[in-house]
């Protein structure tokens, strides 16, 4: 896949997903002509109708197969694209089931791993109700 300006700028395998839709909205103001142009676990490649400005924070909303997966990004490059811009923002909070959403959705998992998934949420289940039982005392 060629780059989308310049030198590549992915640290993530990035995948085109037309079967995902994208509502991004950035200080309480939604845009309305928005492209998903591609996605990865630390972020996204998008156009949109309007202004883009590097280092502007975004609300992601990102529809995936089987949910949404909601989060928040800064652009990290924009240029001027035909009626608007184009450009990358990286995930600046995009939680562990969130991230674990994405990546299954793109394909990261195949579930083969989903026993040590499994003992993880169930060691992380048991040390938050030891501190719980810590804090009452």
């Amino acid at each position: 896949m060629g780059t989308i300006s310049g030198e590549e700028r992915r640290k993530a395998e990035r995948s085109v997903r037309d079967d995902y839709t994208l509502n991004l909205s950035s200080g309480g103001r939604p845009y309305g002509d928005v492209q998903l142009r591609d996605v990865s676990t630390r972020g996204i490649g998008l156009q949109v109708g309007g202004d883009l400005k590097v280092g502007q924070q975004l609300n992601v909303e990102l529809f995936v197969p089987g949910g949404s997966i909601t989060a928040t990004a800064s652009v990290v490059w924009a240029e001027p694209f035909h009626m608007g811009y184009r450009g990358g923002a990286k995930f600046t909070s995009l939680g562990w089931f969130g991230r674990r959403k994405l990546a299954r959705s793109l394909g990261g998992k195949d579930g083969r791993d989903s026993w040590f998934d499994l003992i993880l949420i169930a060691i992380a289940a048991g040390l938050g109700a030891l501190v719980a039982v810590d804090l009452l005392k």
